[in-house]
């Protein structure tokens, strides 16, 4: 049987007949079954098609050293990388393709060692997989493009942009996914963060899913560390979930009250402290503990309302001072 060199000559050669070519694809997929190199670091034009057709082959174990060699192809190769981004590109797109997980892992490959050959269609179509069926899929296009943002900034904003929208989204594992990738938008391009995305993050407290609440809480808590200027508006929008019926929403609001207030003391107003002390007097630990601990937090920082709050008719706050 051929080693990975053996092949690699082989396959410079331009003309092979069919006879041929199956002799080099078995002889290749040998290669890999066994784990030997089958020349990643010189790729051909020829063995990337044959890999790409190993794919597909119903041994997993074929499959995955196919998968690996083509990553190492990708990684080897500057010049053979735009064949093989097309070629995945092409299998992501059709829906009824059977290999979509494995190209969805090598394009992410791709896109780390490759960063600068990130286009905006390969972007949308990532964008669109977030919506994909298969999790095998989505998941991988969403650390795909987390990892888009990280490494290509002037791209994230745009990216923003086309994601801004799934937060809104009726699919709970949707909007996890955009938030997720969102979080690091923010980190890279605070301007990203809109008024609109804001107020849509805001109303994700209220999900029922406890996954789509603590991403949102994520992300609002970057934007409050990153864009100031928009502290007061999201102070405003959490007033409303301050008195929301259900005990968790409440304690979602405190708590991100809480990042609030230590961005701009200003935010602390007469109002919001009387609400805090009500709430936390309530009997449900799940709306007084946080609503105690803002307390605590806001006499840290503004210690005068120790003292001043009861002649404004915001009640005592002796009670949370250490």
């Amino acid at each position: 049987m051929w080693r990975g060199e053996a092949l690699d000559r082989a396959l410079s050669f331009a003309e092979m007949d069919d006879l041929e070519a199956g002799f080099v694809q078995e002889s290749v997929a040998e290669c890999l079954r066994r784990g030997e190199g089958i020349g990643a670091d010189r790729p051909t034009a020829r063995l990337i098609e044959i890999l790409f057709e190993l794919l597909a082959d119903s041994d997993f174990y074929l499959c995955s050293k196919a998968e690996y060699a083509l990553k190492r192809a990708v990684g080897t190769r500057f010049g053979i990388a735009s064949s093989v981004i097309d070629r995945l590109l092409g299998l992501l797109r059709d829906p009824d393709c059977t290999v979509r997980p494995r190209a969805a892992r090598i394009l992410e490959e791709t896109v780390r060692v490759r960063p600068e050959r990130v286009t905006d269609a390969i972007v949308a179509l990532l964008v669109g997989l977030l919506r994909d069926r298969d999790e095998n899929v989505s998941s991988v296009a969403k650390y795909t493009l987390k990892r888009v943002a990280d490494t290509r900034p002037e791209l994230a904003g745009g990216l923003a942009g086309a994601l801004e929208d799934m937060l809104a989204d009726p699919c709970g594992a949707v909007c996890v996914r955009a938030a997720c990738i969102l979080e690091a938008v923010v980190v890279v391009r605070p301007e990203a963060a809109t008024p609109q995305m804001v107020g849509t993050l805001v109303e994700r407290l209220r999900d029922s899913s406890d996954g789509v609440c603590r991403r949102a809480q994520y992300v609002l808590e970057r934007v409050i560390g990153a864009r100031p200027e928009m502290v007061p508006q999201i102070a405003g929008r959490l007033d409303a979930l301050l008195d929301d019926v259900d005990a968790k929403v409440c304690a979602r609001a405190t708590r991100l009250l809480e990042k609030v207030v230590q961005a701009d003391s200003k935010a602390a107003t007469e109002e919001r402290v009387r609400t805090l002390v009500r709430l936390s007097q309530e009997r449900n630990d799940e709306v007084s503990r946080p609503a105690g601990y803002v307390l605590k937090r806001i006499v840290e920082i503004l210690p005068e309302l120790a003292q001043g709050a009861g002649g404004r008719g915001a009640g005592s706050l002796a009670f949370v001072v250490p």
